[in-house]
């Protein structure tokens, strides 16, 4: 006899259609993890809008945006994560309700505006929250301020 036994007695007789409404008792299931992020990703839909400080260009972007094109953008971009973040930006993005490419935005966006949008996309702290903590963001290094 093999190490497996295929008989009716050690195989799943009932697999729910979908395990996320799987109730365990037979009955109708409660909203489960599934049907409240569905929930959510329904109310999060549309765009939202920025306006670039430095050129004035609108960008418009989804409100809710999905981990899969971000480890897409991860992947093209060979886990290098600045570029990543361009690549998402521009997959995701419309400027003036046109798209640009990696290369448009590495060229003609100037580094503000990026850095501005860059925050705007990705959330994190603030500047001065940074300050704050004393501890610098990403690989750049910090310059003293003086008063």
């Amino acid at each position: 006899m093999s190490d497996h036994d295929f008989s009716p007695s050690h195989t799943h007789s009932a697999v729910p259609a979908s395990p996320h409404h799987f109730s365990g008792e037979g009955g109708p299931a409660a909203p489960g993890v599934i049907d409240r992020l569905k929930a959510y990703r329904a109310a999060h839909e549309g765009d939202e809008r920025f306006v670039l400080p430095e050129t004035g260009v609108t960008v418009s972007f989804p409100k809710f945006r999905k981990h899969g094109t971000w480890v897409s953008c991860l992947r093209l971009a060979r886990n290098n994560l600045a570029k990543a973040q361009i690549l998402y930006i521009c997959r995701v993005s419309r400027f003036d309700g046109e798209t640009i490419t990696e290369a448009d935005f590495s060229a003609y966006i100037p580094m503000q505006d990026a850095n501005e949008l860059l925050a705007e996309v990705f959330g994190g702290a603030s500047a001065e929250d940074d300050d704050e903590a004393g501890e610098p963001q990403g690989e750049g290094k910090r310059t003293a301020k003086t008063a």
